[in-house]
């Protein structure tokens, strides 16, 4: 009895957390066919309680999101889900990343304090991010060149931050040549985005009165501060 009380009340829990919490964190890649329509990836999250055992990766982290970003950046051959410690030691938290999952292996779901669990589902979501959710998103690219960037703010990513976001799609910060070598096929996109050579630019084809009364590669001509926000210009050869 105590037995199937325990489980009804994990199976209660697990229903009530996908129902609130299921789109907590979201990763997105841009569907250029529709912009509100994406594919992605999305961590569900169960609190006070890890997946013990298959773990490819323990590392302090900063914060929840770095986790997250090593997860998807291993997604799937060494990560479908990860732990992740709340309580700070030292101005870092615990990020530990598993190559299994609750659904696959749900025998080796254990309590434990201090520690929240974020399985991986994976499918097609209509997104409507809001300051509770965290879309990352890459648009459709040209000549190699791609926008990243992540929604819940406008700008969200400082210089290294954008470096590791390029990382994730297995690209690299852009470079001025490169994001002009976009613009001369078309590219237009009045955001602006880290480049390598740590300016902050974007490319306009026309003038627009809201984005800068300017065209061409818009935007800053000398370094910036790195601790700046900003989102990324990646490019993938």
């Amino acid at each position: 009895m105590v037995l199937r009380g325990y489980i009804l009340e994990f199976r209660a829990k697990i229903s009530v957390l996908v129902l609130f919490i299921l789109l907590n964190m979201i990763f997105a890649i841009a569907n250029p066919n529709d912009n509100q329509i994406r594919k992605e990836v999305a961590f569900y999250r169960i609190r006070s309680t890890s997946l013990v055992g298959n773990i490819t990766f323990i590392k302090p982290v900063k914060r929840e999101m770095d986790c997250a970003l090593k997860c998807l950046r291993n997604y799937p051959q060494s990560c479908l889900s990860f732990n992740f410690g709340r309580d700070s030691i030292h101005k870092t938290f615990t990020c530990e990343l598993s190559n299994s999952e609750r659904i696959l292996e749900p025998n080796r779901m254990q309590s434990r304090t201090g520690f929240d669990y974020l399985g991986v589902e994976k499918g097609l979501f209509v997104s409507f991010p809001d300051t509770n959710n965290m879309t990352i998103y890459f648009e459709p690219e040209a000549k190699g060149v791609f926008h990243a960037a992540v929604t819940s703010k406008r700008y969200q990513l400082n210089y290294y931050e954008a470096q590791r976001l390029c990382e994730i799609n297995r690209a690299t910060l852009a470079t001025y040549d490169q994001l002009f070598a976009a613009w001369e096929v078309g590219l237009e996109l009045c955001l602006y985005g880290w480049l390598n050579d740590g300016t902050q630019r974007y490319p306009m084809q026309k003038v627009h009165n809201n984005c800068g009364k300017k065209f061409g590669i818009v935007g800053s001509n000398t370094t910036q501060n790195k601790s700046k926000k900003s989102n990324a210009w990646c490019w993938k050869g």
